[in-house]
């Protein structure tokens, strides 16, 4: 299982399918089950996603990941009523479930309320802030919402933590997926950079002193560069397929194109 999920972080997807299935021969329980479910998923091979997932709530039937895995079928689908009902099932089995945020953040996203997508997708951004797939998510639904200058800072923070050896791809997957100008400055960052080539590095007060002008500093820091998984005992990296922590169903890119993962 862990090296499945070395595999497909690395954009190795066959391989990292196949140890994914090979674990699911050795322990075929609803935790291995749930984990073919989301790759299948994220294969679009709907029919064996449902028939792992539908197994694995068979044989436990309040396993919240596995109603997770349900809710992104049934968006996949689009077929909300279902896809609420799962949600709601997993949130009160485990309110904490690492998937959980983003999963509503794409329900609400898909029915068009964007002020609730972008919190419950800038929560999840919160909790596992090296997660590239969870930001370029939140970007998606802020340029839905015609928030460019927030989603262009997503942008960025993706490229602060994407390595060196795969930006050219992930540059191109952002444009793909939020359009050609996602990586240029913010609108208000380009403001601020004219004011410094003017001089007016600080501003004169009320009172004749010197006061800072360099406001929303805080807006323009980007996140430490980090591994794909972040430190070990990390728990704001992704922990991919884990005995303790699944995927939770969350919609997934596609296996078969490593750019997306």
């Amino acid at each position: 299982t862990v090296r499945g999920a070395v595999l497909l972080a690395s954009g190795v997807g066959p391989d990292g399918v196949e140890e994914l299935e090979t674990a699911a021969q050795l322990r075929r329980d609803a935790l291995r089950r749930n984990n073919l479910a989301g790759i299948y998923l994220a294969q679009g091979e709907e029919e064996r996603a449902q028939r792992e997932v539908g197994m694995a709530l068979e044989e436990f039937p309040d396993f919240a990941a596995g109603h997770a895995t349900l809710a992104a079928l049934a968006l996949q689908r689009g077929e909300f009523d279902e896809a609420e009902r799962a949600l709601q099932a997993a949130e009160r089995l485990d309110p904490d479930l690492v998937n959980l945020a983003m999963l509503w953040a794409n329900f609400h996203m898909m029915r068009g309320n964007l002020p609730t997508a972008i919190e419950y997708a800038e929560r999840a951004v919160e909790h596992r802030p090296h997660e590239v797939q969870t930001r370029l998510t939140l970007a998606r639904i802020l340029r839905q919402a015609g928030r460019y200058d927030d989603m262009r800072r997503q942008a960025r923070e993706v490229m602060d933590l994407t390595p060196s050896t795969r930006r050219e791809q992930m540059q191109a997957l952002i444009r793909q997926l939020l359009g050609p100008t996602a990586l240029e400055a913010p609108m208000d960052e380009e403001f601020a950079e004219g004011d410094e080539e003017l001089g007016s590095d600080s501003t004169a007060s009320d009172d004749g002193s010197e006061a800072d002008s360099t406001t929303g500093a805080d807006d323009l820091q980007l996140a430490e560069p980090s591994s794909a998984f972040g430190a070990p005992d990390d728990e704001s990296g992704p922990s991919l397929l884990g005995d303790d922590e699944l995927m939770g169903g969350s919609p997934l890119p596609n296996a078969n194109d490593p750019s997306t993962l």
